[in-house]
């Protein structure tokens, strides 16, 4: 019987806003405190420098969160931390689809929320969680009518932390392996071999002279 067990959608919003409210409560604390750690002082000097005169392969979509962040709010901690309670809200309406129960979403978001890791990082604006809400938001759009944009949220999380590469596989995996068109597939999965030959293409750009150089582009491959 438990996994035939459900609430109403108004207790499981009920249910979502006192999670929301519990973690409002523990970012509260540290919201408005100077960031201590050590990587901080590299992230502000970056952003000094920031826009490059040259583009290059940089988690730009975090610098521009983390910007706008400080322009609006004058706070580098205010959006890193909306994102966290976003992620928390993604992750429920992510499990609920994919397990048409709104019970498993609740508790998904429960274990996010008592994570060290979650709760030491749902702040900082150093180790930002703008990687996770964007890649996860990829997958989780896959399933709606605006899937098309799937794509675009994988290249902002990318853009946002290059570590999303490695989840590129596990992406794949669930587009073959959900229930959606064949055309749809076919698409999402063209789109993402064109992105991995675009960045392998971007990263080999340096060595890439008059005329295509396979060995500089298998290394950017590589790299990318």
């Amino acid at each position: 019987k438990i996994p035939r067990f459900d609430i109403s959608k108004r207790k499981s919003l009920i249910g979502l806003i006192i999670i929301l409210v519990i973690f409002s409560v523990h970012a509260s604390q540290e919201v408005f405190e100077k960031d201590h750690h050590e990587d901080f002082v590299q992230i502000q000097k970056r952003l000094q420098q920031w826009p490059p005169d040259h583009v290059s392969f940089e988690p730009h979509v975090k610098y521009i969160l983390l910007e706008t962040s400080m322009l609006i709010f004058g706070n580098y901690r205010i959006i890193p931390t909306i994102a966290s309670a976003l992620l928390l809200v993604i992750v429920y309406m992510f499990t609920n689809k994919i397990t048409n129960n709104k019970i498993g979403g609740l508790v998904s978001s429960g274990i996010i929320l008592q994570s060290d890791i979650f709760l030491s990082y749902s702040t900082t604006p150093t180790y930002t969680i703008f990687w996770s809400l964007f890649y996860l938001s990829s997958v989780y759009i896959i399933l709606h009518k605006t899937w098309i944009l799937s794509p675009a949220l994988f290249v902002m999380s990318l853009l946002s932390k290059p570590v999303t590469v490695a989840f590129l596989p596990m992406s794949i995996f669930f587009i073959l392996n959900t229930n959606i068109s064949r055309r749809r597939k076919i698409i999402l999965l063209s789109i993402t071999a064109i992105m991995i030959f675009a960045g392998a293409a971007f990263i080999s750009e340096g060595q890439i002279k008059s005329s295509f150089w396979m060995e500089g582009f298998v290394k950017g491959f590589t790299a990318f």
